[in-house]
């Protein structure tokens, strides 16, 4: 059954004319009662009586008018008042505490203004490190993953946002030849310090937190590698009292930051918002 059919019935009962009906649906006159009479042929039943100066309903057509006016307004709480659904994010910490706070606030305030307090989707914001993000987004348990590699197969697709640069930093000068004769400050066992270095250092803090990461450098305590991102600008030029010297491109100097997601057919509607938001903040 065509649902223009039923849309076609429903306007012409309620305003009991078919060319009001007409001027709503914006179809010609003739188009409303075409698809009125198609249906009463499908359901093989009269739905209205019809006379050149009226259109009165049948029994069965006050049925059906009854029950189209429960049949549209459940569609409407199914499509326009939905209950909040929780929108879940993996991020990289760095990130997460330099970036992604100012698309939280932007996302909530032009949500807001637009839909009411209570249609607000929730957040649940996950800081993991990049192979712990890929096993999320490949099960599903997130809705997003901000990665450095890109992502493209029948499950999971990618957008390239932005290309980060990465330094290692440090409170004194060095020589970034050999970085293994100095404490090294890491963030995990998947530190580009590991990477760039051909030698291991003898002394090894092991910090969970970018920023920590970032204040035991300040404070002379040894050697990191952090993304541009994370230091801030004052540190760049110099005014800060931390050296920063860049990694070489070969060795990962330089990535790619990018946004992956299920490979949905149909778009969820209550993540459309965030995805624009985030392409607009970070995509290049």
């Amino acid at each position: 059954m065509d649902y223009r059919y039923l849309k076609a019935f429903e306007t012409t009962a309620r305003l009991k004319s078919f060319t009001l009906a007409a001027k709503e649906l914006g179809i010609g006159q003739s188009a409303v009662s075409r698809q009125v009479k198609l249906l009463e042929q499908d359901l093989k039943v009269d739905l209205l009586f019809r006379s050149s100066k009226s259109v009165e309903l049948s029994k069965k057509g006050e049925e059906l008018l009854q029950w189209l006016g429960h049949f549209e307004q459940g569609i409407g709480e199914i499509f326009q008042n939905q209950r909040p659904q929780t929108i879940r994010i993996g991020i990289l910490q760095g990130l997460l505490e330099q970036c992604f706070h100012s698309v939280v606030e932007e996302y909530y305030s032009h949500a807001g203004r637009h839909q009411g307090q209570r249609h607000l989707n929730n957040l649940e914001i996950c800081v993991a490190d990049e192979v712990e993000l890929r096993i999320m987004i490949d099960k599903g348990e997130v809705d997003f993953a901000f990665l450095v590699e890109e992502i493209q197969n029948e499950k999971i697709t990618s957008i390239r946002l932005f290309q980060e640069e990465f330094f290692i930093v440090s409170a004194m000068k060095i020589d970034p030849h050999k970085l293994e004769h100095y404490r090294w400050i890491t963030y995990s066992a998947d530190d580009h310090l590991y990477k760039i270095s051909r030698k291991k250092s003898q002394q090894i803090i092991c910090v969970n937190s970018v920023h920590s990461v970032l204040d035991l450098v300040r404070r002379g305590v040894g050697i990191a590698v952090l993304s541009e991102i994370v230091i801030p600008e004052e540190a760049k030029i110099g005014k800060d009292k931390i050296y920063c010297y860049p990694v070489n491109e070969r060795k990962g100097g330089r990535t790619y930051i990018y946004l992956s997601m299920q490979n949905y057919k149909i778009f969820p509607y209550h993540l459309r918002e965030m995805l624009e938001l985030i392409k607009k903040y970070f995509k290049e």
